[in-house]
């Protein structure tokens, strides 16, 4: 009975298994997880890593056009469909294999590129042209990077033209950069000169169902198919002006820069934008019909940077624009926008007002509303301490590395600017280097180990200024955001003997409390008091003066 079972029981194994190798050799191929993705020399990486701009298979099959044609990409898109970081755009070097970010339009300086490479001796001014590169044929710019090989030399279709063209929605994009109408996709006649609109694995998977290269591969094909590919002459149609100086401009259809001066052919459609420093009001889109603009013509306005009311963190800002609040952190904003301005959290005003107003003015720069009022200063609002915060917001920790995982509590130190530490010179024994050390917010003695988890807020020191012997002071890499967590303690002019308990910690701050604020008035270097009031004015003129 049992051995009756035991071949039953192998008998459905073994038609399980028959039934597993047939599907998954469906097609011709393994089943392959969906996380993975196989090269084509068999070996499998993860799906995350194709398309990255990096030949990951040995055989580089994951940075293929058939692999990456139709790949998301929110970066910097290859022409073959892989996805590279924007900074190494005109870096030099080919991170895309086929050369789309170094892409001479994009890349090169020279003003005159246009007549040099483009137009050659092609001069009607009715046109802008394009000459063949050996045949110097005459082409309408319209016709290049389009599918067709219009010169006898090829030369309107090389890479090296159309890597870097654009293709609009509702084409497709052949391997090597021109762009054709994606009704010709996949309609068994070669419309890429590269015949890459016809590649089976892209048909197959864009229809659902196999495809053949051949036409009499495929069933149910009708008894005759044009072929023929309708070409418009525009020869006696007008083109459009080009208006301002500061206007960039790049075909659509075959995603050329305009670099000529003058005209641009009938029926082209162009994507707009403008200068460095300038924002552009209206359309970004136009087409030429027979000498006119389709749409209004852009304008490009010198902005005001918006980093002339971000990068001052002693205020906050709310902008506007025509009634309507729009982002400050804009890069660039039209004229009329209004910045109303009032003091950051952990700073004060100095005058009467506590609110101004700044307004982007024509030419691209911020002004004052009320030319007469008085500017908005901030201070900070240094001294204060919280009933809801433990400890002074001042008080910072100087720790040193010591090892690989392990930093050690050297010394107390204190906050007197937002940029700025102070504390003994004795805590920088033995130094080899600033990124030895760091600071930890707050009163903390305990080592900690970097590499792992530990609670304490750190930051970093950029520069030690140390000819305020026995004081030193230590700039930040970045400045304190003041809250009532972290703001520095005042430096007024007190004088004030010390008469406390001693010795004290290590760099700790001795203060004086009046009216709610604390005053900075002695440090501690272990064996004496350092009265900072012989300090005082130096390091004032340090922290003005940088």
């Amino acid at each position: 009975m049992f051995q009756v079972l035991q071949r039953e029981l192998f008998g459905i194994c073994l038609v399980l298994l028959s039934l597993q190798y047939a599907y998954e050799t469906e097609a011709g191929m393994p089943k392959v997880p969906n996380n993975k993705f196989e090269c084509k020399d068999g070996k499998r990486i993860d799906h995350s890593l194709i398309c990255d701009g990096n030949k990951n298979c040995l055989d580089g099959s994951d940075e293929t056009f058939e692999v990456c044609h139709d790949f998301k990409c929110d970066k910097l898109r290859c022409s073959y469909g892989g996805c590279i970081e924007t900074t190494n755009m005109c870096d030099g070097k080919n991170d895309c294999w086929d050369g789309t970010d170094e892409y001479i339009f994009d890349c090169s300086s020279e003003t005159h590129l246009f007549n040099t490479f483009i137009s050659g001796e092609c001069t009607d001014s009715q046109h802008s042209q394009f000459q063949c590169r050996q045949s110097k044929e005459c082409l309408s710019y319209y016709e290049v990077c389009d599918g067709v090989e219009n010169c006898s030399d090829k030369s309107d279709e090389s890479p090296e033209l159309c890597v870097g063209t654009i293709c609009l929605e509702g084409t497709f994009r052949c391997a090597y950069g021109a762009c054709i109408s994606k009704t010709a996709l996949c309609n068994h006649v070669t419309d890429c000169r590269d015949g890459s609109d016809e590649i089976a694995s892209i048909c197959s998977k864009d229809f659902n169902m196999s495809w053949y290269t051949n036409l009499w591969q495929k069933q149910d094909i009708p008894d005759t198919i044009d072929t023929t590919t309708i070409r418009i002459s525009h020869e006696n149609e007008k083109s459009c002006k080009v208006i301002g100086a500061n206007v960039h401009l790049k075909t659509m259809y075959n995603g050329l820069p305009y670099l000529g001066e003058g005209t641009v052919p009938h029926m082209t459609t162009v994507r707009l934008s403008c200068g460095f420093n300038f924002v552009r009001q209206g359309s970004d889109v136009n087409t030429c019909d027979n000498g006119e603009w389709m749409a209004p013509w852009i304008e490009c306005i010198k902005g005001c940077k918006s980093s002339t009311i971000t990068n001052d963190r002693s205020i906050q800002a709310v902008c506007t624009y025509e009634d309507e609040i729009v982002d400050c952190s804009t890069l660039l904003h039209l004229p009329k926008t209004i910045a109303t301005t009032k003091c950051a959290q952990g700073y004060k005003h100095t005058e009467a007002i506590a609110q101004g107003e700044v307004e982007c003015k024509v030419g691209g720069f911020w002004r004052r509303r009320n030319a007469v009022s008085v500017k908005l200063k901030c201070i900070p609002d240094c001294g204060r301490t919280f009933d809801t915060v433990k400890g002074d917001p001042w008080v910072v920790s100087v720790f040193k590395r010591m090892g690989p995982d392990r930093h050690n509590f050297q010394c107390l130190g204190t906050i007197i600017n937002p940029s700025y530490v102070l504390t003994v010179t004795s805590c920088f024994q033995h130094m080899r280097g600033i990124t030895e050390y760091s600071i930890i917010m707050g009163n903390h003695t305990n080592s900690f180990n970097p590499n792992r988890e530990h609670g304490y807020d750190v930051r970093h020191i950029s520069t030690i200024i140390s000819k305020f012997k026995p004081l030193v002071l230590l700039k930040m890499v970045n400045p304190f955001v003041l809250s009532a967590k972290e703001r520095p303690i005042c430096l007024e002019e007190i004088a004030n003997d010390y008469n406390g308990p001693k010795p004290l910690p290590q760099g700790m701050a001795v203060v004086n409390k009046k009216n709610g604020t604390s005053s900075l008035t002695h440090v501690s270097n272990i064996t004496h008091i350092i009265d900072f009031q012989d300090f005082r004015d130096s390091i004032k003129d340090e922290i003005e003066q940088a």
